[in-house]
């Protein structure tokens, strides 16, 4: 089975400038148990960040390589021109998987695209450790939630050949059911018996050329 690559980021931190005093000890806690590499801070990717197009950068940071962005909602955050430019691609990740946000509230600030149904933590009760106990929680159950999604759809894959006119059977171990038949112009596939986490596949090669068929077989448990 193959796996994509975890994205970059563990927590990407949005936050305006004038709570940077509540958000720099948090971002340092989940440093020390993810590492600077794994959080989104800007201060621990001070290099990285002063670039030309940085706009474009930072929401494609936001947008495709974090597991779980955490947003510091305050009066001040909608009327910072780089948490809009951040929040504009935090809006697209609400749409697509809204698992994959957190929210912070410092106030009562009302904000364009939140809601009351909306969840949230609220800071002006809460220690910076407990706050980033909370964001750790959160990101291992994204994780795990991510991981065993993964395990589900993706279940077994082999690749081989059928000689040629003759029939193959392949036994495939898997949990769950199975129900697949498919035919293309060479090869047809369909499901023999199934047993207690066991299933037999017939392969066979519809043509009648010497020449093997090769063939890529995915199964999915959805």
């Amino acid at each position: 089975m193959t796996t994509e690559p975890p994205p970059r980021f563990a927590v990407a931190l949005s936050f305006p400038g004038e709570v940077r005093a509540r958000a720099e000890p948090i971002a340092q806690r989940l440093a020390d148990e993810l590492g600077r590499e794994r959080v989104l801070y800007d201060r621990f990717h001070e290099a990285e960040l002063a670039l030309l197009n940085l706009d474009i950068h930072l929401q494609a940071l936001y947008h495709d390589h974090a597991e779980l962005i955490v947003i510091f909602l305050c009066k001040d955050y909608d009327s910072k021109d780089w948490c809009r430019l951040e929040w504009r691609a935090i809006r697209d990740l609400i749409k697509q998987r809204q698992r994959h946000i957190f929210l912070l509230r410092l106030d009562d600030a009302i904000i364009p695209g939140v809601y009351s149904i909306d969840g949230y933590i609220d800071l002006r009760n809460k220690t910076d450790d407990e706050v980033a106990a909370l964001i750790l929680q959160r990101s291992s159950q994204h994780n795990r939630t991510t991981h065993d999604l993964a395990l589900r759809q993706h279940v077994f894959s082999h690749a081989g050949t059928v000689p040629d006119g003759r029939t193959e059977i392949l036994t495939a171990k898997l949990t769950g059911s199975l129900h697949h038949a498919r035919r293309t112009k060479d090869l047809s596939v369909s499901l023999v018996t199934k047993e207690a986490g066991i299933h037999h596949i017939l392969l066979i090669n519809n043509t009648r050329r010497k020449a093997p068929i090769g063939y890529k077989l995915e199964i999915k448990q959805l």
